[in-house]
């Protein structure tokens, strides 16, 4: 059975979507943001606790292509290409398990036509 929806449902849809994808963003950029001040402040105590001015716990930088960051003490050199490397390999892994989850899920509704929709 198919259902006809007016313009202004369809509307109403599209906006409730977009504050739905919006509002998730927003949370994910304040808990990156909680973590990163988190960390900011871990380090201030760190230093103050230990009476260490040079070493900090947490310090990020970029120049030239490679990123430079100091974690507890250690320093690691990491450049962009070697990222942009795994960031690819990995995005086509987890885009293959996503796919797979999908194809199981609708030849799931195939076989079960009588169950309510999932997602």
């Amino acid at each position: 059975m198919i259902i006809m929806r007016t313009r202004l449902e369809k509307l109403n849809e599209r906006k409730l979507r977009r504050k739905i994808r919006q509002r998730k963003r927003l949370a994910i950029l304040l808990v990156t943001l909680i973590l990163f001040i988190g960390l900011r402040i871990v380090d201030q105590s760190f230093i103050e606790l230990l009476q260490i001015e040079d070493e900090k716990l947490f310090e990020y930088s970029y120049f030239n292509g490679i990123y430079k960051i100091q974690l507890m003490g250690n320093i690691y050199n990491i450049k962009k290409s070697d990222i942009d490397m795994y960031y690819k390999k990995y995005k086509t892994i987890v885009l293959n398990y996503v796919n797979r989850i999908r194809d199981l899920i609708v030849g799931f509704k195939k076989n079960e036509p009588g169950l309510s929709p999932v997602f």
